[in-house]
């Protein structure tokens, strides 16, 4: 029996209600204890978390069931570290949700978050907080993780980054913009390269999109997001670490293949 741990767009934290953890108590006996009759009804169950929340959840999700292969593919949710852009750019807003690393002490609070265990240990009672933050949390994590991220992810530069994204063929044009999205495709793949490695897997295309990956693209050695992950779970193939390189060295406008149009 396999568990493929995927991404859903809310909640935005890891509450120890997210549905991860509430699909297990209602599913965990059929599960853990009468596998036949579960491999008999599915090959490969999904549950879901939030892009941020998925990563601080894996651990016990894989802890909770045993006798099942638990993999995480979360889509989206897994930024460098966020700055805001407001007082930096002009047009830009304070974000609704502040996602930035000193936050998550309030965060964590005020969505009465889990933290992985192995991680808050290791960081220690005034640093556990931090162990809510994907790419901290992802240092620690046990169970095997495919991410599929895009290197300049839209909904975090124009979200939780508050950059000026509206109207979309405005914000194209705005210089100010280009450079923004070149420092975060510079931020985001310096992170991708130092935290992502086998056994995990990495799917990263040069393309402005949040979670629009689909079997049409984008594509990184002819592969997609969906095929790649598959690969990775199955063992297929002798790379599982996709992340695109743009010749000119710059991150904006993206190089990637078969991106589709920002929204």
């Amino acid at each position: 029996m396999q568990l493929l741990v995927a991404v859903a767009s809310k909640p935005a934290f890891s509450c120890k209600r997210h549905p991860c953890i509430e699909w297990i108590k209602k599913y965990s006996f059929a599960l853990s204890r009468s596998c036949d009759l579960a491999v008999g009804l599915i090959k490969t169950a999904f549950c879901w978390a939030s892009g941020v929340g998925v990563f601080s959840t894996l651990d016990a999700v894989a802890a909770a069931l045993p006798s099942v292969a638990v993999y995480g593919a979360p889509v989206g949710g897994f930024p460098p570290e966020v700055f805001w852009a407001v007082g930096n750019e002009p047009g830009a807003v304070a974000p609704e949700e502040d996602v930035r690393t000193p936050a998550f002490k309030v965060n964590n609070a005020l969505y009465d978050a889990f933290l992985p265990v192995s991680c808050a240990i290791a960081l220690g009672p005034g640093e556990s907080y931090k162990c809510g933050v994907p790419h901290i949390a992802f240092q620690y994590l046990k169970t095997k993780t495919f991410v599929i991220e895009a290197i300049i992810d839209v909904v975090v530069t124009c979200g939780f980054e508050g950059m000026p994204c509206k109207p979309v063929d405005k914000a194209l044009l705005d210089p100010n913009n280009w450079k923004r999205w070149d420092a975060y495709g510079a931020n985001a793949t310096a992170m991708f390269t130092a935290t992502v490695h086998a056994p995990h897997g990495l799917f990263a295309p040069s393309c402005l999109l949040h979670t629009t990956f689909t079997l049409d693209g984008p594509f990184i050695d002819d592969l997609n997001a969906v095929q790649a992950t598959w690969n990775w779970m199955h063992g297929t193939g002798d790379k599982h670490l996709f992340m695109d390189v743009c010749k000119d060295g710059k991150f904006f406008p993206p190089c990637g293949k078969k991106c589709p149009a920002p929204q």
